[in-house]
């Protein structure tokens, strides 16, 4: 008996692990198609109704992308009560103070939403990547506000994960091998333009490693919440996802009226809403991101209270 419920045990973490490791590669590649996405937007604040859009470019509102995801959120909070309702005998849930995940939905908003505003200037893949040093920040503040010990083979872990992750980085920041100097003025302005599109990459390399430090918070501020109690990790989620929901709606309206150097919106969440009416494929991809979401923060949520 103890054996088979060893066996259990592990078969359902492996299970977990390896949906986390599927929807975060799912949400990786729709977030990356739905920047690569060519759509027109709006025109004079029109959602092109009665007017002629703008000229089609990539769809870059990274602001936009994270409200898809507390929409996937809020899906699994939704999800769990209709499974209760469906539920003949309901055991009566511990409460819990629903206002506690306000704080780690604010570390999602401002972590979320600097890891695309990254991915729109690096590869899906190296994003990907960097993404695993959360770990080491994880760790990090797990042992200082947790007092988690960190063992021999775990610091081992981390170096490791932390030169993979400076190779990853230098390597998609590197220009590329450029060999003699450019002879015409057509190579002079390709070997320009790899410079820029190197320091671009660099920037969001530091941008998706910098964003992994309020994940890392977020992880933290989970496992304080959730340790000890017998609280679903899909109520978890949901919960997170309904404060990400109210609270980014503001930061929209914030981002809408600010304004840029040459006068534009620093997110211009009406011209995504145009791109999006314009073009259904961006809206499946959306769909599709916010649907990742909900199975990978499910996946995280029951792998942090396992």
């Amino acid at each position: 008996e103890a054996e088979r419920a060893q066996l259990k045990k592990r078969t359902r973490q492996v299970l977990l692990a390896t949906g986390m490791m599927v929807s975060g590669a799912a949400n990786t590649i729709t977030n990356k198609m739905a920047f690569e996405t060519v759509a027109p937007g709006r025109a004079d604040g029109a959602l092109c109704a009665g007017a002629p859009c703008t000229e089609p470019h990539k769809f870059d509102h990274p602001f936009v992308q994270a409200g898809a995801m507390f929409a996937g959120e809020l899906s699994v909070l939704l999800y769990y009560h209709l499974r209760e309702r469906c539920k003949a005998k309901r055991p009566k849930a511990e409460p819990f103070p629903k206002y506690a995940f306000a704080l780690p939905a604010a570390c999602d908003i401002a972590g979320t939403c600097i890891m695309y505003l990254g991915l729109t200037m690096t590869s899906a893949s190296t994003y990907q990547m960097l993404r695993g040093s959360v770990v080491i920040f994880t760790a990090l503040f797990s042992a200082v506000f947790l007092r988690r010990r960190q063992r021999g083979f775990h610091a081992l872990g981390l170096a490791l994960v932390f030169g993979g992750a400076l190779v990853v980085g230098t390597a998609s920041s590197a220009p590329a091998a450029g060999g003699d100097a450019p002879t015409s003025k057509a190579a002079a302005v390709a070997a320009e333009a790899a410079m820029a599109a190197s320091a671009t990459a660099l920037v969001g390399d530091a941008l998706v490693v910098l964003s992994q430090i309020a994940t890392a918070t977020q992880m933290c501020l989970e496992e304080r919440f959730l340790t000890g109690r017998s609280l679903p990790a899909m109520l978890a989620v949901g919960w997170e996802g309904f404060w990400g929901s109210l609270l980014l709606p503001c930061l929209l309206v914030a981002l809408q009226l600010a304004r840029r150097p040459d006068g534009s919106p620093l997110e211009d969440t009406v011209d995504a809403l145009a791109q999006a009416r314009a073009a259904p494929r961006l809206v499946l991809l959306l769909v599709g991101n916010a649907l990742s979401v909900a199975f990978f923060n499910g996946f995280g949520m029951a792998i942090t209270k396992e």
